[in-house]
């Protein structure tokens, strides 16, 4: 084989096809509908030896109400891009999202579509076996850093949040994008460096839109390291600090360090348990003049526990935290607590599972205006039939606040959903 052929077939391309597919019966203030969704995906996925890239697109067409006139569609797209090299011990990550497009936000929370209100984050497309991921990676609970940076642990946070502080029953159109450079250092064994940079901009495409997704854009550079210590087999101590600065386009501008100390714990293959503490110094200039420190304690516990069921298996995780929460877009730093919780039983192709989260603002009456109170749960059954197609139906419950106003008054659905994925290797595959 010539020698130019060779890193050709040394990459491992990939392309993956998805669809979910939703119906559902919403209620809120009141007013009950039918609405249908549908969000089909195709990603492209290249991985050599020392780099790699993701390429994905996730329109979002949903059609509301069914029973009823005048019927509105909604049309949100979707796409990301990631490019990574990898270099011994180092990894340099440069990933751009958007989404743009028009949305009702009285449903938006309860669409278990591409965004979430008030606090939530723009997720990725649908996994490869057609699974929708609800972000691109998984945020450590309560830590306090803009979005893409090393977390406690090495974890990274989810994509930047998309608020709204007010949910009118009519189409919004407008745009959120976010793009950040990311590079983690492998130290030693123990000790992982990260820094971070990055933009995110976000506004209403006309005027009307505008007044709930306001033209706002934000510039973040950040860096972290993190140093585990195995005690033994079962025991480890995470040591982790971080310090992000953010400057908006609504004049606030907000430094924020967090540091914490967790120790991880695992009873046996099934049960593991986590513990932390630390604090969050912050250092603010709020449009109008406000300016000051906050200094506030943060704690994190958490268990997760696996254990047969009969013929199947029962799994539960569930957690506690209390620690400010920084918001890159608006430069605000948010002291919240919350807990998270999810449970679910599973049998050969056959699962159920309840999921749960809810959040308070303990801030100060001078920084209330950027105070979020959100609740959600959502329980669903479903069934795998063969390795493509998923079918699962269930019920979603919401409701949130921001700034003291009411964001999203107790919304409900009840749905019936199929999904379906598939994977084909187009080069290195079998």
């Amino acid at each position: 084989m010539s020698p130019l052929l060779a890193p050709v077939f040394a990459q491992l391309v990939a392309l993956q096809l998805g669809d979910r597919t939703e119906g559902r019966y919403a209620g809120y203030y009141g007013d009950e509908r039918f609405e249908a969704s549908t969000a089909p995906t195709v990603a492209l996925n290249v991985d050599a030896r020392r780099t790699a890239f993701n390429l994905s697109y996730s329109p979002s067409f949903t059609l509301s109400p069914l029973e009823r006139q005048p019927r509105q569609l909604f049309v949100l797209h979707y796409g990301s891009v990631s490019a990574t090299y990898r270099f011994h011990r180092t990894l340099l990550q440069l990933g751009s999202t958007l989404a743009i497009g028009s949305v009702n936000p009285l449903l938006l929370a309860i669409q278990g579509g591409p965004l979430v209100v008030a606090g939530g984050t723009v997720p990725g497309a649908p996994n490869a076996n057609g699974g929708t991921k609800t972000s691109d990676t998984t945020a450590t609970p309560g830590t306090s850093v803009a979005p893409g940076t090393v977390g406690p642990g090495g974890t990274t946070t989810s994509p930047a949040a998309i608020i709204i502080t007010d949910a009118p029953d009519r189409k919004v159109r407008f745009y959120n994008s976010l793009t950040t450079l990311n590079l983690t250092h492998q130290l030693d064994k123990r000790t992982k460096l990260g820094a971070l940079a990055g933009t995110n901009w976000s506004d209403g495409l006309d005027v009307r839109s505008r007044r709930i997704f306001r033209r706002l854009h934000a510039w973040f550079v950040g860096g972290s390291v993190a140093y585990t210590y195995k005690q033994s087999k079962r025991d480890a101590f995470v040591s982790n600090a971080s310090l992000i600065k953010t400057w908006s386009s609504n004049d606030n501008e907000a430094a924020t360090l967090n540091a914490t100390e967790t120790w991880t714990h695992d009873f046996g293959l099934r049960t593991s348990a986590s513990a932390g503490a630390g604090f969050n110094l912050t250092r603010f200039t709020y449009t109008g003049g406000l300016a000051g420190f906050s200094l506030f304690p943060t704690a994190l516990v958490s268990l997760t526990h696996v254990a047969p069921a009969g013929r199947g298996a029962f799994a539960f995780s569930g957690s506690a935290y209390s620690s400010p929460v920084l918001d890159p877009l608006r430069g605000a730093i948010d002291p919240r607590v919350g807990v998270l919780g999810s449970a679910g039983y599973t049998r050969k192709k056959f699962f159920v599972l309840t999921t749960g989260a809810s959040t308070v603002s303990i801030g100060a009456p001078e920084s209330r205006a950027y105070a979020l109170n959100a609740s959600q749960a959502e329980g669903r059954i479903g069934y795998h039939f063969g390795e493509l197609t998923l079918v699962d139906g269930g019920a979603r419950v919401v409701r949130q606040s921001y700034g003291g106003q009411a964001a999203l008054p107790l919304s409900w659905a009840t749905f019936v959903g199929v999904t379906f994925g598939y994977s084909i290797p187009l080069v290195g595959g079998r």
